[in-house]
């Protein structure tokens, strides 16, 4: 069964749930940028981080793009962005 990715109510104004992307195998890497401007999202079993352009006030994403892939070593698991703005992921 494949995953999605959803918006929940509180975040959009009309109150309505907002599919943002579908087709997941298995969903990790769920995490903002400082300014909360920039959403990256992995699949593990894709083996790739995409980022994305965020608006908080409209609660949607996009400008799609591969952020990392092609490591040879484990699978991409949890992330963290850090102060400086860098993002670490768990292997």
């Amino acid at each position: 069964m494949l995953s999605r990715i959803h918006l929940l109510p509180a975040t959009r104004a009309n109150g309505s749930i907002a599919e943002l992307r579908s087709g997941i195998g298995i969903p990790s890497t769920i995490v903002w940028n400082s300014d909360d401007s920039r959403f990256y999202f992995a699949d593990t079993l894709k083996d790739k981080i995409w980022s994305y352009e965020y608006d908080s006030s409209a609660g949607s994403i996009s400008q799609e793009q591969p952020f990392f892939c092609g490591f040879d070593r484990g699978l991409r698991d949890c992330s963290a962005v850090d102060a400086e703005g860098f993002l670490w992921n768990c292997r």
